[in-house]
């Protein structure tokens, strides 16, 4: 006959046994799982498949030189460049002597805290690219942008 008084620290015993293999095991698929995930992630090229057209307009030098709207838009803009499933953004410029493509891309990269988030994106697999094209001052309309973009050969844009 079986002795009652060994079988429960025997039971006991087991059990905590189960449970240091049980544990172990599920601290180790968890570690493994995470592991996997940051080398998938990695590892995986961002294929951005869209591209971002749109206008903007040169600052009025009779105008205040920096006004809450024109920030907003630029940094709406940044916030754009930062998006990972955009390839490019495309910007229809509306320049004025003195303020055309290349003063725009100044402001757009002398901000120092997006400046600095983009780098860390660009290590995640890239950012999109901004390219700019200077345009006469006059406003440009909706029908301006879709004959800007139907003039481009064909895979000028990403995802045409």
């Amino acid at each position: 006959m079986e002795d009652l008084a060994s079988r429960p620290a025997e039971l006991d015993e087991r059990a905590r046994a189960m449970r240091w293999w049980y544990d172990g095991t599920m601290a180790r698929v968890a570690a493994n799982v995470e592991a996997t995930l940051q080398a998938v992630a990695a590892n995986t090229p961002r294929v951005p498949s869209y591209t971002l057209l749109l206008s903007h307009f040169a600052r009025d030098p009779r105008g205040p030189t920096s006004t809450a709207r024109y920030a907003e838009i630029e940094g709406a803009i940044r916030s754009n460049l930062l998006g990972r499933d955009l390839a490019e953004v495309w910007v229809l410029y509306e320049q004025r002597p003195g303020d055309g493509c290349a003063q725009f891309r100044g402001r757009i990269e002398a901000n120092a805290p997006w400046r600095q988030r983009l780098q860390e994106l660009a290590t995640l697999g890239g950012t999109p690219k901004l390219s700019c094209i200077d345009r006469e001052s006059t406003q440009l309309r909706y029908i301006d942008l879709f004959t800007y973009a139907s003039q481009q050969p064909d895979g000028n844009f990403a995802g045409a």
